[in-house]
This record gives structure tokens, C-alpha cells and sequence, in this order.
């Protein structure tokens, strides 16, 4: 797979050479080599939890289901219970 998407903006080139430019980022700041796939997905959980919606997270990803982006950034059903407990205080809190 190449992984060229040029209809994508968010990755411009192959993921060889996202990778690469990363990972020398990564080196030059001094940070450990967690992996640009271990900060993507944290990207996507930190969102998520910030109350960015799974569809606008799954359009910077380039998914095609929000399906695969909830599974790829592990919104679990711990996650689920928590925001629906959220969501009953709302719903409580108005009616």
C-alpha cells in the first residue's frame, strides 16, 4: 500500500515519508520515540474526551465509518457508560 491520499490534506504524502519526518521531529525535540500511531490515536482519545463529536474526528482521520474511528481511538464501553451518565444529568437537569 502506498498510503498516498492526495484528496486528503491531512496526510499530504506516503506514510513512509510522514513517518520519517516524525520521527526526526520526535528526535530533534527531544521527545521519547512513542510512535506517530501512539499520538494519533491519543490525539483522537484527548479529543473525544474534550467533547470533540466522533464524525468530526473520523473526518481528520479520513474513516470512512465512524465505526472504525471509535474503535481506532478505544472509546470503550467504560467511555460509553461515562457519557451517557453525562447525558442523563442533561437530560435531568431540563426536564
Amino acid at each position: 500500500m502506498d498510503g498516498k491520499r492526495g484528496e486528503d490534506p491531512v496526510y499530504p504524502g506516503t506514510y513512509h515519508a510522514i513517518d520519517h519526518d516524525g520521527r526526526r521531529i520526535l528526535a530533534r525535540a527531544r521527545v521519547a520515540n512513542v510512535g506517530l500511531y501512539a499520538l494519533r490515536r491519543s490525539f483522537g482519545r484527548i479529543s473525544h474526551d474534550a467533547g470533540v463529536p466522533i464524525e468530526e474526528i473520523q473526518a481528520i482521520y479520513g474513516h470512512s465509518s465512524p465505526a472504525t474511528t471509535a474503535y481506532y481511538i478505544g472509546v470503550e464501553e467504560t467511555r460509553m457508560a461515562a457519557a451517557m451518565e453525562r447525558l442523563v444529568t442533561v437530560w435531568n437537569r431540563s426536564g
